[in-house]
């Protein structure tokens, strides 16, 4: 009989099912054991990536459009005094639309004016701008939506060794699934980073559920959603999905 077992090291428990249909004929001809390993880690960040948007309502369209310029000037203005570079400053079109007043009926309103939007993304390198330029920013006419990613600039290291401790950590999971049905586990039939392993599973007539990777940055506990401070760490996360084989 074919040993299909799991194991999880998720925050969010992951299950395998089978379904009613599966050929055992389709399964692979060996036992084997499936694992998730999970590693994370708490860093203080270095950067952070700021997304707002400038919005301004006129009946003259013409007017609508020279506050949004004008906006976007000025934010230019502050970031270039902070030395942030133009390459870490990132405009996008301007879209406008026309805002009609509601009517009872199906025909079109009476146009009330125009609203012009246009997105901005900057990238701060120096973390202590940070309050600086938020303060700025939110004290600012005309800019809303405005959300803030914060990262480190080593980033890609830091998640090759999450991989290699999750990957101890996914050994170390198999290992005790292993000893637990007094057998011995073998060498590494199947791994990845990817979201699942529905690929995988679907080769063998298997459907997966809920079994995905979480990798996500986490503020840390400050008092309050609406600061104008960075965060003192934020924690990443890596998980990866391995299949072992038991002899």
């Amino acid at each position: 009989m074919i040993k299909f077992l799991t194991a999880t090291a998720m925050i969010i428990s992951s299950l395998i099912f089978v379904t009613p249909n599966a050929q055992a004929s389709n399964l692979p001809d060996f036992p084997f054991v499936l694992v998730t390993g999970e590693a994370k880690t708490k860093v203080a960040p270095d950067m952070a990536t700021i997304h707002l948007n400038l919005m301004a309502f006129d009946k003259d369209p013409e007017q609508a459009l020279f506050t949004v310029g004008l906006r976007g000037r000025e934010i230019v203005k502050l970031l270039n005094e902070l030395d942030v570079k133009k390459t870490d400053i990132k405009s996008f079109n301007l879209n406008k639309q026309i805002q009609r007043e509601r009517t009872n009926g199906y025909g079109q309103g009476k146009i009330s004016g125009y609203e012009v939007n246009q997105r901005f993304e900057v990238t701060l390198r120096n973390i202590e701008h940070y309050s600086l330029v938020m303060d700025k920013l939110i004290a600012m006419k005309n800019v809303n939506n405005v959300t803030i990613n914060f990262d480190v600039s080593n980033r890609q290291s830091l998640t090759q060794a999450l991989v290699k401790k999750a990957g101890k950590d996914a050994k170390q999971k198999a290992q005790d699934l292993a000893e637990g049905l007094d057998t011995e586990l073998g060498s590494v039939f199947a791994a990845t980073q990817d979201s699942s392993f529905n690929e995988f599973f679907a080769r063998f007539g298997l459907r997966q559920e809920n079994m995905g990777r979480f990798e996500a940055m986490k503020m840390s506990d400050r008092g309050g959603n609406y600061n104008m401070f960075a965060p003192e760490t934020i924690e990443l996360r890596k998980t990866i999905n391995v299949v072992y084989k038991l002899k």
